[in-house]
């Protein structure tokens, strides 16, 4: 019954998409561009993407044949001639995001559009291939040949966990379509690889990530529904229920939420497709979204998606408080020095994430990370009357996220105490792509920011004096110290944050004229600080205490906890003892695709 009305919804949104964002003229979707980003330099406007294209043809066809499979046959062709063919190219095998913006012309290809698009060739192969002229099947294979080639080129390592888990449901499968045993064999060592990566080191690399914890799901998913070989069956299961299992333990009902910390994450409030995929993946034992409300992805037709059942408890009956804290790197690094890494350099430390649950609210930290802007180190969800509100620290340059910040956290349930330092090799913007040049940068601002978002109406911050400030959020309050604030030589100033999408408090450690920021020149750079949730009226628990040195604080509660972390004042590398190793940047380097001269 449940495939049924999953189908029903399925061609539902394949109807309105069809009638809303097809283009008669091209034969193809269009979208609105959001305008310039790491991989594009197309501005606003108009756009055909390739992935979508691609991905929604079984859906197209499943929902209308009579207009699918013109639409088809129109469609892919168009789609495969944007494939770069030539096995002596260095983006041989992948595709451009956009038709209006050839390979050539991207800012920095994305190698990623090997398997995602791969896998899409995959679908349509299997569930209307033959429904298609037997030319353009063919067509289609040799692109699903050329994506897989460039797969096995990229090399890419187990710390880029969703397009690990892709690349190795489309060698697998694909091999098996193509009937290709080398394919196979390496889709099999990529799965391997992967598993004893979490089994080695508690987790993902790519940890409790909402965006990607869903795609680890549908990627397993789409093994267990496509893959014949043995081996592939019983890896994947295994990456599967693990999959699960994370999405399942930080699953906060009261929020309807994946309780932070992130690893990765684009959006701080997560939508309903994340309810629609829980009461798909219980076959409606938990139902968390009216069949009304479903958001559903054009491929789950074509994916297993059960969730094992001993994590149903999870979201049918969940108990709070709770506490979740893990390590998910232990420093197993399985990484050969010829392939590429996206998030674990060598000499990473462990990483650790703790989490409290309560019926209000929830709180999550990272023990140590950077404040890269997919990268969610201290965040908390809170549950109020207009609906969930979101309080996330974050460190700006100019109106972007600042990858060269690193935080650390100690947390003891519903209070943490921290750090934030900087670094002088990890980037800009984006920790790959927009590298900072000889450790400086120029900015008319940089500053550290605490803000809640999500509920602006049943949100309010006033000053307590003497660095602290309090949050009122619905039912709940958040009383945050800033404890020291140092960089170099200037003022650190506060400032409240009060606009109509926002509440919250902005130190700046620099604002002013354009100006050229050193940070191997800077001197003492770092911000030490205290947080608590709680609810209105609950008595405060945590005391926090600055070394003598100052630059380490320690989170003492009332119920006996102490801990402490102790920060560098003055910027350093970000990861000691790599000083005499060079990075490759290689097809993306440690995160996406930079083309450079030597590539291979």
């Amino acid at each position: 019954m449940l495939k049924e009305i999953l189908r029903e919804y399925v061609n539902k949104k394949v109807e309105q998409m069809y009638r809303d964002s097809y283009d008669e003229k091209t034969g193809l979707l269009y979208d609105y561009n959001k305008g310039v980003n790491y991989h594009t330099a197309v501005e606003e406007g108009v756009v055909h993407r390739t992935r979508e294209n691609l991905s929604w043809i079984p859906a197209l066809i499943s929902w209308n044949r009579e207009v699918g499979i013109p639409a088809a046959v129109r469609a892919v062709p168009e789609v495969l001639k944007l494939q770069d063919r030539d096995p002596d190219s260095p983006t041989y095998g992948i595709w451009p995001y956009l038709f209006e913006e050839p390979l050539a012309e991207m800012k920095n290809p994305d190698w990623n559009w090997a398997p995602f698009l791969g896998g899409s060739l995959i679908t349509i192969l299997h569930e209307c291939g033959n429904l298609l002229p037997g030319e353009l099947q063919e067509n289609m294979k040799e692109a699903l040949k050329c994506a897989c080639e460039s797969i096995l080129r990229r090399k890419m390592g187990a710390d880029y966990t969703n397009i690990v888990l892709m690349s190795g449901f489309v060698l697998t499968a694909g091999g098996e379509l193509l009937e290709n045993k080398e394919f196979i064999e390496n889709g099999l060592k990529v799965l391997r690889q992967q598993l004893e990566f979490v089994r080695q080191n508690g987790g993902f690399a790519e940890y409790n990530s909402p965006t990607y914890g869903m795609i680890d799901i549908e990627e397993t998913g789409r093994i267990l529904y496509y893959a014949k070989n043995e081996e592939a069956l019983r890896l994947a299961r295994r990456l599967h229920g693990y999959a699960w299992k994370v999405f399942a333990e930080h699953y906060h009902a009261p929020t309807g939420q994946i309780a932070p910390p992130h690893a990765r994450c684009y959006d701080d409030i997560q939508g309903t497709d994340i309810h629609t995929l829980i009461t798909v993946g219980t076959k409606g034992r938990c139902k968390l979204v009216g069949a009304e409300e479903w958001d559903v992805n054009l491929m789950w037709p074509y994916m297993e998606l059960d969730c094992p059942a001993e994590y149903e408890k999870y979201f049918a009956a969940p108990e709070y408080p709770r506490i979740q804290e893990e390590d998910f790197y232990r420093g197993f690094d399985p990484i050969r020095d010829d392939q590429i890494r996206v998030l674990i350099e060598k000499g990473t430390p462990k990483l650790h994430s703790c989490t409290y649950l309560h019926p209000d609210y929830c709180l999550g930290t990272f023990a140590w990370h950077d404040m890269w802007n997919q990268r969610r180190p201290l965040m908390a969800f809170v549950r109020t009357e207009e609906g969930t509100a979101c309080f996330r620290a974050r460190c700006m340059h100019d109106a972007m996220d600042f990858a060269g910040a690193l935080m650390q956290n100690v947390q003891h349930e519903n209070a943490a105490a921290g750090g934030v330092s900087f670094v002088t090799d990890h980037g800009d913007y984006h920790y790959i792509l927009t590298p900072l040049e000889d450790g400086a940068m120029e900015a008319e601002r940089l500053s550290l920011d605490f803000t809640v978002t999500g509920a602006p109406d049943r949100t309010a911050v006033k000053e307590l004096g003497k660095g602290g400030y309090l949050f009122t959020v619905g039912g709940c309050e958040i009383e945050l110290h800033i404890l020291k604030a140092c960089f170099g030589d200037g003022p650190v100033q506060a400032e409240l944050i009060d606009t109509a999408e926002c509440k919250g408090v902005r130190l700046n450690l620099y604002q002013g004229e354009r100006t050229r920021i050193d940070f191997h020149e800077i001197g003492k750079a770092y911000i030490l600080y205290g947080v608590e949730i709680r609810r209105i009226g609950e008595k405060k628990k945590s005391v926090y205490r600055i070394s003598e040195e100052e630059t380490g604080v320690s989170l003492e509660t009332s119920d006996g906890f102490s801990g402490q972390i102790q920060i560098d004042p003055v910027p350093g590398k970000f990861i000691s003892g790599n000083e005499n190793r060079k990075k490759k940047f290689r097809n993306g380097g440690f995160y996406y695709e930079t083309l450079f001269k030597d590539l291979y």
